[in-house]
């Protein structure tokens, strides 16, 4: 199931897992390879994306995936 929110130029469909937030940092996100130094910044760009769901963090930077941190080891 995707979820849509509608925009003004169109909809943005976030995938299961992931959920829909307008303003998003451009900095680089929170993984498990970066969450023990991660540090959060304020960047001058923003963007509309889908993020990960409260309480769960990208398993890489490259990976569309979202886990929570116990399963960053897996």
């Amino acid at each position: 199931q995707l979820y849509t929110t509608a925009l003004c130029f169109g909809a943005l469909r976030c995938p299961p897992g992931k959920e829909y937030q307008p303003c998003v940092s451009t900095c680089t996100s929170r993984t498990c390879l970066n969450r023990e130094y991660y540090e959060e910044t304020t960047c001058s760009f923003i963007r509309e994306e889908c993020v990960c769901r409260s309480g769960t963090i990208l398993h890489r930077a490259d990976s569309p995936y979202c886990v929570t941190e116990d399963r960053c080891g897996e």
